[in-house]
């Protein structure tokens, strides 16, 4: 899928605040939660993010979904990272 088809499919699912970030190499975000669903559709590169009991890493074309609350940590790969982000209140 291309960027403005991913971004049509997440704001058809109801999320919003929908954009393209990118992060570089090894960048780590120490544990947080958010108070809303997100949704994040991987480019290239890897992101990992880990809630304690299980441990996703994505990769280019993978999908992730977190829901609210969720304690966690992410963290780029080595090569960094660029995803469609849209959240959901």
């Amino acid at each position: 899928m291309d960027i403005a088809a991913l971004k049509e499919a997440l704001a058809a699912d109801g999320f919003q605040d929908i954009d393209v970030l990118e992060w570089e190499a090894d960048r780590f975000n120490e544990t947080h939660s958010h108070p809303y669903t997100a949704r994040a559709y991987v480019l290239s590169g890897t992101l990992t993010v880990d809630c304690g009991a299980e441990v996703t890493t994505c990769g280019e074309g993978d999908e992730f979904t977190l829901r609210p609350n969720v304690p966690h940590t992410e963290r780029a790969g080595p090569e960094g990272v660029k995803f469609v982000f849209g959240i959901k209140p």
